[in-house]
């Protein structure tokens, strides 16, 4: 039912409508275009009941319908076929998953009191011929004993004398000037 109508002029010229219709459900703002209003103008008045068809706007903060097409034609729509009545009974003739898991019993406890199944294997194999994979790595390099660092000692210091003279490697041939020691 049409719980309010704005009627509204655009920058050209053309009219058209901002509306409000409610229902049990609650109401919902439509914007009637200047296409659609000089279409249905005569359909859309005060406590009037109509069904609108339309795109919904949500990017604003209340949602509208856009409207495109409006009628006062209710119609009744009904399948073609009727739908069978779906007793308890013949839902109760469905097998279930969870019967199957109701005769399966679960104990807290197993014979040896750990809580685990005493009857399930180790799937893992240590036999080559299963593994599909590539061999492990080493843990550690032979000789890692040996490679271990020495962090009693303090590290060396670069020598003042030892410094290279030759260009960067990015090409800069510029000279390179060495500071006077302290």
């Amino acid at each position: 039912m049409v719980s309010h109508i704005r009627p509204y002029q655009t920058k050209k010229g053309d009219p058209m409508a901002f509306a409000t219709i409610e229902d049990l459900g609650g109401n919902i703002d439509l914007v009637v275009f200047p296409g659609s209003w000089k279409k249905y103008r005569e359909l859309i008045e005060m406590d009037k009941i109509i069904m609108v068809e339309g795109r919904v706007d949500a990017n604003s903060a209340e949602p509208k319908i856009l409207v495109d097409t409006v009628t006062t034609e209710l119609r009744h729509v009904t399948p073609l076929e009727e739908i069978p009545d779906i007793s308890r009974s013949s839902h109760d003739q469905i097998p279930s998953f969870n019967d199957d898991l109701a005769e399966e019993s679960f104990d807290d406890e197993n014979e040896s009191g750990s809580g685990f199944d005493d009857n399930l294997t180790n799937n893992y194999s240590d036999d080559p011929v299963d593994f599909d994979g590539p061999p492990p790595p080493d843990a550690f390099a032979p000789g890692w004993e040996d490679m271990e660092p020495d962090f009693s000692t303090e590290p060396a210091k670069p020598n003042p004398s030892d410094k290279d003279n030759s260009p960067p490697p990015d090409g800069d041939n510029s000279p390179v000037v060495e500071e006077p020691a302290e």
